[in-house]
């Protein structure tokens, strides 16, 4: 009995691989109803509204493909002058619960959509045109908040199972999450901040800035500075991506991105992508254990690859690309892990027991590309560490 009960110990999921389950199969849930809410209007608008339903999406919404040589829509990023940064430093917490929430938050909208339609049966056709006309403007938010919650499950997949496979490395970052929040607790004093206070903030700045700047850039970067303003960094990529268009554009955002001129001064990025092929080649869509197959690149290059399902990047060695769309300056800064910089916003957490984990995000610097993926740019400072870095190796 003891032996047995040690056994089911041993072989149940850990909770937040459970919680998620659980969180996964509502989701499943909410979105056959509202792929079921689809195909009612789908139905209504082409027997009743033809001029709307020719403008209506096309398809049901279905849970976002993943996998080897799945890749994800790349688009612009809108000028530095629009973004708008945000001005101070706040925590954003990612949860299974969360989640939850959100699809509670969506079931009633879809159970709406159904019974409107459904009451719309009831009355005379003439009458029925304003409940098509709203539905049919309001359905596409309906896809764009179910994509959302698809978004939050991937990533508390992924960052709940890697915060549990190494707790010590996440139990150091959550202590510097606390030390911004700390910190700005004491800039928002502004004027009215002690001396002491202003000593301590200036302390904690250096701590946390000291961690965003101990970066170790991979060996096969080269480095040229031949002439006294001009700085560039070539880096040779390894790729078993097979689509030309892709990575003709994937080039283009990261050497646009990591190309400025401050002053006089200029810093140029060239990438270089070569490609390769490992053998035996995984079947377009496998699930990849990412890890594993990056290793099967030469190392004198860092690799790009696929097959998982939230993009993400090991500093100094990979890029791994999931589904989902990616603006150029979020695929810039995951390029900034190639070069051997860190996130320079921090990922901490707390164990909610049953409940997984609550994985915490917050930003220190707005205006820093690898702070703020989004919005955030490329630095001076950035080449300045990679060739100081190099000239201590």
């Amino acid at each position: 009995m003891i032996l047995g009960l040690l056994l089911s110990i041993a072989l149940a999921a850990p909770p937040y691989v459970e919680r998620g389950d659980a969180v996964e199969k509502k989701y499943e849930h909410y979105t056959q109803k509202l792929a079921e809410g689809h195909a009612l209007i789908k139905l209504l608008l082409k027997r009743d509204a033809p001029d709307l339903y020719r403008r209506f999406t096309p398809e049901p919404p279905k849970p976002i493909p993943y996998g080897y040589q799945i890749l994800p829509k790349l688009s612009p990023s809108p000028p530095f002058e629009e973004r708008h940064d945000p001005p101070r430093a706040v925590s954003t917490p990612y949860s299974w619960d969360r989640t939850e929430t959100y699809i509670d938050w969506q079931l009633p909208k879809v159970d709406e959509l159904v019974e409107q339609l459904s009451g719309a049966q009831k009355v005379p056709l003439k009458d029925r045109r304003q409940i098509y006309e709203r539905y049919a403007r309001e359905y596409p938010q309906l896809e764009a908040d179910q994509r959302l919650v698809d978004n939050h499950i991937q990533y508390n997949r992924f960052w709940q199972k890697t915060i549990a496979e190494d707790r010590p490395r996440f139990d150091r970052l959550t202590k510097l999450h606390d030390l911004v929040l700390e910190r700005q607790r004491i800039l928002d004093l502004g004027p009215n901040a002690t001396p002491e206070l202003r000593e301590k903030e200036r302390k904690m700045a250096q701590t946390i800035h000291s961690q965003n700047s101990e970066i170790h850039p991979p060996s096969y970067l080269k480095l040229t500075h031949r002439k006294p303003h001009v700085w560039q960094i070539e880096a040779p990529i390894y790729t078993d991506i097979s689509d030309p268009v892709f990575l003709d554009k994937a080039k283009k955002a990261i050497e646009s991105a990591w190309t400025i001129e401050e002053r006089e001064n200029t810093y140029r990025m060239k990438v270089v992508f070569r490609h390769f092929q490992p053998k035996p080649a995984p079947k377009r869509g496998s699930h990849l254990d990412v890890k594993a197959h990056a290793a099967r690149f030469p190392h004198d290059g860092g690799v790009v690859t696929t097959g998982t399902n939230s993009t993400y990047a090991i500093p100094g060695r990979y890029i791994a690309l999931g589904p989902h769309p990616l603006s150029y300056n979020v695929l810039a800064h995951e390029f900034g892990h190639i070069l051997g910089f860190i996130d320079g916003y921090f990922r901490g957490y707390h164990d909610l027991g049953p409940r997984g984990f609550e994985v915490l995000e917050v930003v220190p610097d707005p205006s820093d590309i690898m702070c703020t993926p989004s919005v955030g740019r490329v630095l001076p400072y950035h080449y300045e560490t990679i060739f100081k870095r190099y000239g201590s190796q």
